[in-house]
């Protein structure tokens, strides 16, 4: 059985992820494989846990921009209690509920915000490693079975942890989408769209 090392992409089902597979701590897990939560593919300790192991298949999801930032904004307008673990996340928290959906994304300065804010930096700082198999949240069961079988393991069916659409707010995506939000997503997000093959409106 081949060992995992999973980067763990803010919004991208990681949750689901490690509860799939009982990852519940940071680090050393049970056995060999590693969990390595909001780092990036070039961080010592990633490499280093792609360096060890029995050939180890280092991994992460990947999430439509446009998706992934509602689902940000979802997240980050839930109660706080639940992300007080996070860094900056009052901060982020306070700064949502001060403004809507189109003012966050047109006119925040980002270049900034994402110093600090490391859930809504964009997913091609953490996957910067060609040796990364991403799996695309759109085909996510599909192709986390198929990393199943090619490491050797039961097929797991992913559970549907940290769902915001579902305790959040909702937000109908052709509503929130407008020109200058679409605008300031693919500017923001441009290498996500162009490096993990996404298209752009």
């Amino acid at each position: 059985m081949r060992d995992l090392v999973f980067i763990h992409v803010p919004k991208t089902a990681g949750t689901s992820i490690r509860k799939a597979l009982r990852w519940r701590t940071m680090g050393k897990i049970p056995g060999w494989d590693r969990l390595c939560s909001h780092l990036p593919a070039d961080h010592p300790k990633i490499k280093r846990a792609m360096d060890m192991g029995s050939n180890p298949i280092t991994f992460a999801v990947s999430r439509d921009p446009y998706d992934r930032a509602i689902s940000l904004w979802r997240y980050f307008r839930m109660t706080p209690r639940q992300r007080l673990r996070f860094p900056n996340s009052l901060m982020i928290e306070q700064l949502l509920r001060l403004t809507d959906f189109e003012t966050f994304w047109t006119e925040v300065n980002f270049n900034r915000f994402l110093r600090g804010a490391i859930h809504f930096r964009p997913q091609t700082y953490y996957i910067n490693n060609p040796h990364v198999r991403v799996l695309r949240f759109e085909n996510l069961q599909n192709e986390f079975d198929a990393l199943m079988d090619d490491t050797g393991r039961p097929r797991i069916r992913l559970p549907r942890k940290n769902n915001s659409e579902a305790r959040g707010e909702r937000v109908d995506p052709e509503e929130v989408l407008s020109p200058r939000v679409v605008k300031a997503i693919n500017r923001i997000y441009r290498r996500d769209f162009e490096i993990l093959d996404y298209d752009m409106r």
